[in-house]
């Protein structure tokens, strides 16, 4: 196993990222090491570069959201699974499904199923990993038409998972608007969702 590994730093607080190497750490007892493969920051993690919150020594290593494989097993660790449900995914189906916040009934619920369907649902940040979870929520809720924001190279995936309308993200607040409005013929709009 390499004894070191490329991670993304936040040099200073408010400071720049730079890909740097560190030690790769040797799991204690009851801990396993992860071989990360993939790993993203989400919107609090520019927030802590950008204003400077939450992290008060540097250089530090963020991007919490990762998927990996075990490469090594701590002593007294010997039963164990490894799986996860992305943080994207509770945080769309929380700002979704939660009474605290749009109170929607959930899909998975009787008094959830085919509720909305025929209901256009907007979507700001359609390529973001939560807006990637919300869109797919909103075709099990079976809202239709759904329209998302998004850079256009995006288009062909978003579609994949339930996107009926993929908008240019960069478009004038007014022709973003004006394109809403024509899709939805009319129809009100109940729920609009913001992930960026």
């Amino acid at each position: 196993m390499p004894t070191q590994r490329k991670a993304l730093f936040l040099t200073k607080k408010q400071g720049n990222w730079e890909v740097g190497t560190t030690e790769v750490p040797t799991p204690g007892p009851g801990q396993l090491l992860v071989k990360v493969e993939a790993t993203g920051l989400n919107p609090l993690e520019w927030k802590i570069q950008g204003l400077g919150i939450f992290v008060e020594d540097y250089p530090a290593t963020l991007g919490v959201d990762a998927a990996g494989t075990v490469a090594a097993v701590g002593e007294g660790l010997s039963d164990f699974a490894a799986a996860s449900i992305s943080l994207a995914l509770a945080t769309a189906a929380l700002a979704l499904f939660d009474k605290g916040s749009a109170g929607l009934s959930p899909p998975w619920e009787e008094s959830g199923r085919g509720k909305f369907a025929g209901k256009p649902f907007v979507l700001f940040g359609g390529a973001t990993s939560i807006g990637q979870y919300a869109i797919q929520l909103a075709k099990l809720s079976r809202f239709s038409p759904i329209i998302v924001t998004a850079s256009p190279n995006h288009t062909s995936y978003l579609r994949s998972l339930g996107a009926t309308h993929v908008l240019d993200r960069a478009l004038a607040p007014n022709a973003l608007l004006s394109q809403i409005a024509q899709i939805t013929a009319g129809t009100p709009i109940e729920i609009a969702f913001d992930t960026v």
